[in-house]
């Protein structure tokens, strides 16, 4: 994901499922997080499936604590252990970027 605007620097945002295929025409720039805040923006951005759980509880603690948010988490039974670590373009094995088109760089 990108974020930004015309008028503003360069904000980090969330990696996009194709960082190459996304373009920064808002002056964003790509950063691999699955949450990003800025705080001076009041901007917390989050991208994929479940990094919206993770913005979530990135919240959680924000505006009530970090106890608040682990008790979150533990009511949602919240402990992901997928069965390959393919999930970002650093992990993922260059089969698995040639079949969705995705080249580093």
């Amino acid at each position: 994901m990108w974020a930004g605007s015309a008028s503003s620097p360069p904000t980090p945002a969330p990696r996009c499922g194709r960082p190459t295929s996304c373009s920064s025409p808002y002056g964003a720039t790509y950063t691999p997080e699955r949450v990003v805040t800025h705080p001076g923006d009041r901007l917390i951005i989050g991208a994929g499936v479940s990094a919206g759980i993770d913005l979530a509880l990135t919240l959680a603690a924000e505006l009530a604590s970090p106890v608040h948010a682990q008790a979150y988490q533990l009511g949602l039974e919240y402990d992901p252990r997928p069965p390959y670590d393919a999930g970002s373009l650093a992990k993922a094995p260059a089969e698995a970027k040639a079949l969705l088109g995705v080249v580093d760089g």
